[in-house]
């Protein structure tokens, strides 16, 4: 069977789990699975029969058989649910037969790694047939390489049976919630970490410049989320030719945010404060930022900085 493969491009908190557990609900399997050196193989770093893919399934399967937290719609929604185990421990004799597979192309190992993945899940009924799989990525490199995030798109596009969905927000609530996820780790004022807002809006506008490439569907965080989701549900089904599930089957599905199942309402309620929580100057400040030129951004991001310093313009 040829499987089809669904990329989910996102950058920080912009609603990707989301996307995911409603796409999941047509026959795509969606799973807490990601950083599988995907890039390394798109671009010809790593061979396919280097096994790294492999390896990383198995970590993350052994990883998930024991009681952990993960997903929900924020860092603070995740830290209040309690663990739970998500998969089997894979057996030796399986992992043996797993790591024997001589994949032909980069699609046959992805599948194989996905199917694999699917035979040790516990937390959660696999709907069956299986169309295809859900890849969750992230468009920042740990690693300089000598090619850009646009050429790795290029190169994934012209792989067989790929759909690219990327997501968006705008930059001052994007920008809140990531230095929001960053204050709430840090329980002492003076400890509160340094943000370059200057590099957060290169990182956004990258977001920007790769929203605008012809066949990647930019999907807003706004309209996935209520009260947009039947209406983004429809362009998603019409993206991937398939028919629409009707209101009432979705509303009385369970949905699967990276490793926690949440209910209708609750996986697409608007969650995220961080910005109308920030304050008046924080405000300000993400409004503004963008739209003001370089040198006013410098001195801006001296500023926040120092106020940081001082335990002021932190975000609940």
């Amino acid at each position: 069977m040829k499987y089809q493969f669904i990329v989910i491009y996102s950058d920080g908190p912009m609603g990707s789990t989301s996307l995911g557990g409603l796409i999941e609900k047509y026959g795509y399997l969606n799973f807490p699975f990601r950083k599988y050196f995907l890039s390394e193989y798109v671009m010809g770093i790593k061979k396919i029969s280097d096994k790294s893919m492999q390896y990383k399934c198995i970590e993350n399967l052994n990883g998930l058989s024991e009681k952990n937290i993960l997903g929900g719609t924020s860092v603070k929604d995740r830290d209040s649910r309690e663990g739970i185990v998500r998969t089997l421990k894979p057996k030796n004799i399986d992992i043996e037969k797993f790591l024997d597979f001589k994949p032909k192309s980069l699609e046959s190992l992805i599948s194989h790694c996905f199917l694999f993945y699917k035979k040790h899940i516990i937390y959660k009924k696999v709907n069956t047939p299986i169309r295809g799989f859900i890849i969750y990525e992230m468009p920042q490199f740990k690693i300089n390489y000598n090619f850009t995030q646009a050429d790795y798109i290029k190169a994934l596009k012209k792989m067989d049976n790929f759909t690219f969905f990327i997501m968006n927000r705008n930059f001052w609530e994007w920008s809140a919630s990531l230095i929001s996820q960053q204050d709430y780790k840090v329980k002492v004022f003076f400890k509160t970490p340094k943000i370059s807002l200057e590099k957060l809006f290169k990182r956004w506008n990258e977001i920007q410049i790769l929203s605008e490439i012809n066949y990647l569907h930019s999907i807003n965080i706004e309209s996935i989320l209520l009260p947009n989701t039947i209406k983004t549900n429809k362009r998603i089904t019409k993206i991937l030719k398939l028919p629409s599930h009707d209101i009432n089957f979705l509303k009385n599905q369970k949905y699967d945010l990276y490793g926690s199942l949440l209910s209708y309402n609750l996986a697409f309620k608007p969650s995220d404060n961080s910005f109308k929580n920030s304050g008046l100057l924080n405000k300000l400040i993400f409004k503004y930022f963008s739209k003001s030129p370089k040198f006013i951004r410098f001195i801006v991001d001296i500023l926040f900085n120092l106020l940081r310093c001082l335990g002021l313009c932190r975000i609940k």
